[in-house]
């Protein structure tokens, strides 16, 4: 009785591995199938979005540092003209200036004084349209605005080449 049990013991261990190793060989197949089928995929769309071609011409590479170049280059004038419009404002408070703050220059870089004037005024002074008119019903000479206009889409005329074609032949032969 005591062997029995033992084989039996046996034959459920081996059955318990079995099944343990079965279920381990499955789900490496399955990693494995959706490794495979990710990299079909990715093979198809081209390179995933977050990869980058390991090996760049010497177009693109004088590319980038051409613009960066001009980055750098952008940086350092805007920072020259803050540099300048700083040491001109110092030089107007040590002359005892005001900072025209409520002045606007025009075209001619001439400066106006907008102050006291209405809204209106002070958007006709610096060139801001004030009335929107419409030109409903006016001819307009700007070819450039006469361009838009609805498509109407004519409707086919057919026209029965079978029987020109019968005439023909009947006049022929």
């Amino acid at each position: 009785d005591r062997d029995r049990r033992d084989r039996d013991r046996d034959r459920d261990r081996d059955r318990r591995d079995r099944d343990r190793d079965r279920d381990r060989d499955r789900e490496r197949d399955r990693r494995e199938r959706d490794r495979r089928d990710r990299d079909r995929d990715r093979d198809r769309r081209g390179r995933s979005s977050r990869e980058r071609s390991r090996s760049r011409s010497r177009r693109d590479e004088y590319d980038r540092r051409k613009a960066e170049m001009q980055l750098l280059e952008l940086e350092r004038e805007r920072e020259m003209e803050r540099l300048r419009r700083e040491r001109e404002a110092e030089r107007r408070r040590e002359r005892g200036e005001d900072d025209a703050k409520d002045a606007k220059p025009d075209e001619e870089g001439e400066v106006l004084d907008l102050e006291g004037l209405s809204e209106m005024e002070m958007m006709k002074a610096m060139g801001l349209p004030v009335n929107f008119d419409s030109t409903q019903g006016e001819k307009v000479d700007d070819p450039a605005a006469n361009v838009g206009m609805a498509q109407k889409k004519s409707k086919r005329k057919y026209r029965q080449y079978l029987n020109r074609i019968k005439e023909g032949l009947l006049e022929s032969g």
